[in-house]
């Protein structure tokens, strides 16, 4: 019988960026990581290489022989066809890291008597290099066997973490509602930076001026909550600012000219409506519309 604990012999098959990070956190936490394949090899050994004791190897068979809990961190489109391809061992943990998908990927070793579990950072990683702390304090969203799911929330509670029990009937929903939190904020900013490039002014310096204004509504959120950190015309109800603002961006681009008006009515929905009344509100939406209109858009908002 397998038995999990921190000295438990860890493998990862696939070393991309969730990998690279989340093998060295675990390393510098005092697990073993033991062994490491990909389908680039020299990706596997320059991970190997970054880890004590590491070794990797050039098929992920020899990865599964090796060790006791095994992550499966390919694209996820992979993770079903590479856990197919492999004999597991009896209580083998087996966990894959997606954020979208169930545990049916794992079906397969399942079957052969492994203990399966999804363990998904509620984190971004832009590179495969970790920086040390990229997991500190982070979420992670977990699910499986038991006895698998106690032992990666010994893991969470190392790196500092938040255990989430997000089982898999509501994981689209989860997954979701993280990428509207990190991916669309990027795509606002994107927009944002088209209007910069046209007042002729360089991504490199706009954005070097437009992160304290992010960092600090973030540090509004996290000290007053959601709905006090939003500021701007919707929420004073200045209408002809935001009337300014969609009569400039119309002759300028319409792309962003509907991302503005879209998120705009969606903002007024967001808002305590005790803030403005409700004429103020249904104003600002009307005038919103129009202009939604004048694009083309077909979806109300």
């Amino acid at each position: 019988m397998i038995i999990l604990d921190r000295q438990s012999k860890i493998g990862f098959i696939g070393c991309g960026r969730i990998a690279g990070n989340l093998a060295t956190a675990l390393s510098d936490q005092g697990y073993n990581v033991e062994a490491i394949s990909s389908r680039d090899n020299v990706s596997a050994r320059n991970l190997a290489l970054r880890l004590a004791g590491a070794t990797a190897y050039s098929s992920n068979q020899e990865v599964v022989n090796a060790c006791d809990v095994v992550f499966v961190t390919v694209p996820d489109d992979a993770i079903e066809s590479t856990v197919t391809a492999l004999s597991w061992q009896k209580a083998q943990g087996v966990v894959h890291c997606a954020g979208s998908r169930t545990l049916s990927c794992l079906d397969t070793a399942a079957a052969q008597g492994t203990r399966v579990a999804s363990f998904h950072p509620l984190q971004t990683f832009p590179t495969a290099i970790s920086s040390g702390d990229q997991l500190r304090g982070v979420g992670f969203a977990v699910t499986g066997n038991a006895e698998l799911v106690r032992w990666l929330g010994e893991v969470i509670s190392s790196f500092g973490g938040i255990k989430l029990a997000i089982h898999d009937d509501v994981r689209a929903i989860y997954h979701a509602a993280a990428v509207m939190t990190c991916g669309y904020m990027v795509t606002a900013l994107q927009h944002s930076l088209k209007l910069w490039e046209s007042l002729d002014v360089s991504s490199e310096i706009a954005l070097a001026a437009l992160m304290p204004l992010m960092r600090t509504t973030l540090d509004n959120v996290e000290s007053y909550g959601v709905n006090e950190a939003l500021t701007g015309p919707i929420v004073r109800g200045d209408i002809n600012t935001i009337e300014g603002h969609l009569e400039s961006l119309k002759d300028i681009n319409k792309d962003v000219l509907e991302f503005y008006a879209v998120m705009g009515k969606h903002a007024i929905r967001c808002n305590d409506s005790s803030k403005l009344g409700e004429s103020s509100n249904q104003q600002i939406d009307d005038l919103l519309s129009s202009y939604l209109k004048r694009v083309g858009h077909s979806i109300e908002a």
